[in-house]
């Protein structure tokens, strides 16, 4: 089921190949022997961030406000010392701080005005060399603070104050310059709402599922390097991003002629649609529906029911499949003036949104 999230989400660190924010606000710098890796694969697949523990970090400006609510997630593996002090993604100083630290062998959370800060212990243990989700969320309007583990909550709190009004930036592997990580990081998020345990869990695993489903896909095209194998690049230029290629069955490596190739057919008043999707798209997480419009620019897209014609015919040798949907009602029944197209759902890099391919 495909489900979207209410909150918008502030940044978000992929290391997929730097330390760029896929939302295109909060880059960040990184500190000391920070790097990108993707010799052993995160859960998700592909590159993460790799931290020695000996003052190395990712700083990222200051994206959270002081008065608002916020979740904070990544992935990440703790190579450390079991009773050392260890921050994940943590901000502060004497003004305020949140975030989320390994301390003597579990998760713990920051959060408060100023010092001194609130602290809860998760319970859960951090386990050596073990890829573990981690989230923090505090919910201003409630004033609640809850920690969750691989999308489960531990640990919840009411704190005494906000986030306050802190001058450090928020650190991925540090607390101001101490208390480093030791250890693999990947996929941090922060959203500006208190995202529901059901969200967290969301986050979680569909991000690995689908992330390693387009990842697989990726790595057919060596040729595509750095930056070109983001889901929302276009490395051929031909105006459709690797998303598009993916979801209608396209080389992202060559010019297409034509943007997306559907057919639209009309026999009998029946309205059919034929478009290449790529083969076993179940197991890829996409979804395909059709959308209608009136007038371009002065309606709505709506989705219209459909049903599959028949079973889908192999192309590429097995790789890609030719579907067509037929549309419930005749094409009389959607006015004299009509727009068709097809939609592709899927949670993607990046998770914030369901995104969509359309002709």
């Amino acid at each position: 089921m495909n489900q979207s999230l209410r909150a918008d989400r502030i940044g978000h660190w992929s290391f997929d190949v730097d330390f760029r924010d896929t939302e295109g606000r909060f880059h960040g710098t990184a500190v000391g022997n920070a790097s990108v890796r993707s010799d052993s694969p995160s859960p998700l697949g592909g590159s993460y961030l790799q931290l020695d523990g000996r003052g190395d970090y990712v700083t990222v400006g200051n994206p959270v406000p002081s008065t608002g609510s916020y979740t904070k997630l990544a992935w990440a593996r703790y190579q450390g010392a079991p009773d050392a002090w260890a921050n994940l993604f943590t901000a502060g100083d004497s003004g305020g701080g949140h975030g989320l630290l390994h301390r003597d062998g579990t998760m713990w959370a920051i959060h408060g005005g100023e010092e001194p800060h609130r602290w809860l212990d998760s319970g859960a243990a951090v386990v050596a060399e073990t890829w573990i989700h981690w989230a923090v969320s505090y919910d201003h309007s409630s004033n609640i603070l809850t920690i969750y583990r691989d999308g489960q909550a531990q640990a919840t709190m009411a704190p005494s104050s906000g986030v306050g009004d802190h001058i450090n930036p928020d650190r991925i592997g540090a607390y101001e310059t101490m208390s480093f990580w030791k250890g693999q990081i990947d996929d941090v998020q922060l959203w500006n709402e208190a995202l529901t345990q059901s969200e967290v869990l969301f986050i979680k695993d569909t991000g690995k599922v689908v992330t390693e489903g387009f990842r697989t896909w990726m790595q057919k095209y060596g040729g595509i390097t750095g930056r070109g194998r983001h889901p929302d690049a276009d490395p051929d230029g031909d105006g459709r991003s690797n998303f598009g290629e993916y979801a209608f069955g396209s080389d992202p490596s060559r010019v297409d002629a034509s943007k997306v190739d559907i057919q639209l057919m009309e026999a009998s008043g029946q309205v059919e649609l034929t478009f290449i999707r790529p083969a076993s798209t179940s197991s890829q997480s996409l979804t395909y529906s059709i959308e209608h419009r009136r007038r371009l620019g002065s309606s709505s897209w709506g989705e219209i029911s459909s049903t599959q014609v028949g079973s889908p015919v192999s192309q590429q040798g097995g790789a890609t499949e030719k579907v067509t949907l037929r549309l419930s009602q005749t094409l009389s029944d959607y006015g004299r003036s009509s727009f068709f197209r097809v939609r592709v759902n899927l949670t993607s890099l990046p998770l914030s949104e369901v995104r969509s391919a359309s002709p």
